[in-house]
Order: structure tokens, then sequence, then C-alpha cells
């Protein structure tokens, strides 16, 4: 069993009706919970699991951030044809006019920058951009 995990949770056992075992639980940096089942004295998850779930899920978090804030300020700027059309692990996918992606693409890396900066703050954070055309 890993250290550091938060053990305030318990699992509640259906047969004998009380809490019966303490969980398994990791959390991202947001609140976002993971809870780990059991199987007889052990839980399900393995040492790397519970220390990694913790960054991927907080990165998860962040790029959620980040689209709904990009999302807000691609309507509010009057710029509705650029699309958030993918996200693949720590990237963003944004179909535009080929007359607003370089400002798209500025929009997009200073958002990066500031929520990650806010959310993981004194943690620095950096973006890198780039416009592709597509085929």
């Amino acid at each position: 069993m890993a250290r550091n995990v938060p053990r305030n949770h318990y699992f509640h056992n259906v047969e004998h009706d009380f809490h019966s075992r303490i969980l398994a639980i990791t959390k991202t940096v947001f609140g976002r919970k993971r809870v780990w089942g059991w199987f007889k004295s052990r839980t399900f998850a393995k040492d790397t699991e519970l220390y990694n779930t913790h960054s991927q899920g907080t990165g998860a978090d962040l790029l959620k951030a980040v689209m709904a804030e990009l999302y807000k300020s691609l309507i509010k700027g009057g710029l509705e044809e650029p699309k958030i059309i993918g996200s693949i692990h720590d990237e963003l996918l944004i179909e535009a006019p080929e007359v607003h992606a370089e400002l798209v693409a500025t929009l997009l890396g200073d958002i990066m920058k500031r929520v990650g900066s806010d959310l993981l703050h004194p943690v620095p954070v950096d973006a890198e951009v780039s416009v592709t055309p597509s085929k």
C-alpha cells in the first residue's frame, strides 16, 4: 500500500451493513477523487497508479479548464468559426479559418499559460502553439 494516500473514507460492506474497510483514494489538485477498490486485503491499485493518478488527473483537469476558458473567449470575441475539435493528452486541436489562425493560436497560448499558472501556482507553466494547414 502506498504511503501518503488519504484514508478518511470507508468501504460500505453491504452484507453486514457497516463501514468496514478504509478506502484508498487519490485526489487531483482540484479535488477530483479516484476511489480504488479492494480484493481481500489489498487495494487494486498499484503504487505507481496511486502516485501517477494525482499528476495525470490534475493535467486532465487543467486541460478542461483551458477548453472552457478558450470557448468563452472565442464566443466573447465574436469568433464563432474556430472550433475545438480534439484533445490528445495535453494538446488541443483547434480548427479555424486561415485569417483567424494566428489570432486563435496566440489566444490559446495565452490562455494555457494564464490558466495553468493560476491553477498550479507557484509552478511556472509554459505552452507551445503552432499553426499548420489542413489537407
